[in-house]
């Protein structure tokens, strides 16, 4: 756990997100999980927004785990732009999706656990 040195960056050891992980913790029950999460503090670095929720950086969004797996839906700053970015286990792998629906772009990565 990085300790807060007073940055606003995720990896300086930003408040918000030591907050975010510190809180989602009692969720928190395996490796792909704590990546998404991970994954989800640098989207907010990024200025990223959660859509459909009014949170702090430092809340965890209600609906983060579906059956579909670990999904984060934001919009980008103050704007129309979207970002979908989905986690899922597939066998030894962790796939991560991000979808940009107004430009029907996709991108994903695979990694291999263990």
């Amino acid at each position: 756990m990085a300790v807060d040195t007073g940055g606003k960056l995720v990896e300086e050891g930003a408040e918000w997100f030591t907050t975010l992980i510190e809180s989602a913790k009692k969720e928190i029950s395996s490796a792909t999980e704590l990546i998404a999460f991970a994954i989800h503090g640098f989207m907010l670095d990024l200025d990223f927004i959660v859509r459909e929720q009014n949170l702090e950086k430092s809340e965890i969004p209600s609906s983060w785990k579906t059956s579909a797996g670990i999904v984060f839906k934001y919009n980008y700053k103050n704007t129309d732009v979207q970002a979908q970015i989905t986690i899922f286990n597939l066998g030894k792998f962790i796939q991560i999706h991000g979808f940009i629906p107004s430009a029907s772009e996709s991108f994903t990565v695979c990694l291999k656990q263990g």
